[in-house]
C-alpha cells in the first residue's frame, strides 16, 4: 500500500512539474517572439528611412548623402539585426531601470506601503 502510495505521489508531482515547466517554456517562447517582433518592426522601419533619406538626397542632387546611403545599404543583414537586437536590449534595460526608480519613488523600502502623500505624486 506504501509503494502504491508513494507511486501516486511521485506522479503527482511529475505531472506538477511537467506542466509548470511547459507554461514556463511557452512563456520563454513569446518573449522569443515578441523580441524578434521588435526586431523587425525596426528593421523595416530602417528600410523606410533609408528610402526617405535617399529620396531627399536625389531631389537636393547632394552626392555625400548618397554616398552615404550607398553605405548603409551595404551593411550586411545579420549587422542590422544584430544592432537592433542590441538596440531594443538596451531599451528594455532602460525601462527596467526607470520603472524601478517609479517603485522607489512610489513605496517605502522598509515598509513596502504606498506613498500616499499627493504632492509627492505630482
Amino acid at each position: 500500500m506504501k509503494i502504491v502510495m508513494s507511486s501516486f505521489l511521485m506522479y503527482v508531482k511529475f505531472k506538477v512539474f511537467t506542466t509548470s515547466f511547459s507554461i514556463i517554456k511557452s512563456k520563454f517562447r513569446g518573449q522569443l517572439i515578441n523580441k524578434k517582433g521588435k526586431v523587425e518592426i525596426l528593421y523595416n522601419y530602417w528600410d523606410k528611412l533609408y528610402g526617405q533619406v535617399h529620396t531627399l538626397a536625389s531631389k537636393a542632387r547632394d552626392k555625400a548623402t548618397i554616398a552615404l546611403c550607398v553605405k548603409i545599404m551595404m551593411v550586411p543583414y545579420d549587422v542590422r539585426y544584430e544592432i537592433l537586437s542590441q538596440f531594443t536590449k538596451s531599451c528594455r534595460m532602460l525601462y527596467s531601470i526607470a520603472f524601478f526608480q517609479w517603485r522607489l519613488n512610489k513605496y517605502t523600502i522598509w515598509h513596502g506601503i504606498a506613498n500616499n502623500n499627493k504632492e509627492e505624486d505630482l
